[in-house]
């Protein structure tokens, strides 16, 4: 092997090519302004396309001796967290623990809507169905997490085995992959230093999601439950905790805001406890690398 083949099969060289490819693509087939329609529909395209490039490279990785590569059974595919067993607890008990964070939000969109009716919220879905929500709450999801939390994962357990280094390398690479928003805003007018302000709350945001996904798979074993928990906070979007408390408190100036407090206070005490056990399917997870106090 010369040093140039080395040095490309190195597990963090591969890490950064493997998000250079992936931001690359979005620009290359989806231009500059992402919500545009045909923008969306490019960048679905070429990030399901780059996804599918890094999979089939970290897969060849996974290939059991003597065996043909055209099986899919040729494939260790666990190790890159993909696996059947107890795939619906993964998917539920993750994502209804950290939907507990969400509990002054929940209540806040419960109000607002309390008195529809069944066709109300039908009409409602309709409405707001299409290629943007798509992107964001399934696509987006669905191949960030193949990529940085199942393949360039598997690439940094090659290097690190403590919990805390697979933990910060996922979530920074998943944080600075995120930095290409400032050419969107910059090319939407921003003045740079406005868009760089901008982007870096997302920045920040990012990385503690990319820890905190990274611990639920290494808990789990599943890369679903990661999956399922970022389908959901990018559902709910940041919360603007200060704007809901308001409104809570002019439906009802007495108690509106207490409540809403009480509800944000309980949730985050109620994940606490949770999303150990939930994270790790009440002990039906095999996983050991990943423990919390």
């Amino acid at each position: 092997m010369d040093s140039a083949e080395g040095f490309l099969v190195q597990p963090l060289v591969r890490c950064v090519v493997y998000c250079i490819v992936f931001i690359a693509a979005l620009y290359l087939y989806g231009g500059v302004d992402r919500n545009t329609s045909k923008s969306v529909r490019q960048r679905i395209v070429s990030g399901s396309v780059a996804c599918g490039l890094i999979l089939t490279d970290t897969l060849a990785f996974t290939r059991l001796p003597n065996t043909s590569p055209w099986r899919l059974d040729s494939y260790d595919l666990s190790r890159i967290f993909l696996r059947h067993q107890h795939l619906v607890l993964a998917l539920l008990l993750p994502t209804l623990s950290t939907g507990l964070l969400f509990l002054g939000p929940f209540w806040h969109e419960w109000r607002a809507r309390r008195f529809y009716t069944l066709q109300d919220y039908a009409r409602e879905l309709w409405y707001t169905s299409n290629l943007i929500r798509l992107r964001n709450i399934v696509i987006a999801p669905l191949v960030e997490e193949i990529i940085f939390r199942g393949c360039i994962l598997f690439h940094l357990q090659r290097r690190f085995d403590s919990c805390g280094a697979l933990c910060l390398g996922s979530s920074l690479l998943f944080a600075v992959s995120h930095f290409h928003h400032v050419v969107e805003r910059i090319y939407a007018g921003y003045a740079v230093r406005e868009a760089l302000l901008d982007v870096l709350s997302q920045v920040l945001m990012t990385a503690m999601f990319g820890a905190y996904s990274t611990l639920l798979v290494l808990r789990s074993g599943h890369l679903a439950a990661a999956f399922a928990v970022h389908s959901l906070c990018n559902l709910m979007g940041m919360p603007d905790i200060a704007g809901e408390m308001r409104v809570a408190e002019i439906h009802d100036p007495r108690w509106g805001r207490c409540v809403y407090k009480a509800l944000l206070l309980v949730g985050f005490t109620s994940w606490l406890f949770l999303i150990g056990p939930a994270s790790t399917l009440f002990g039906l997870s095999d996983s050991t690398l990943c423990r919390l106090p």
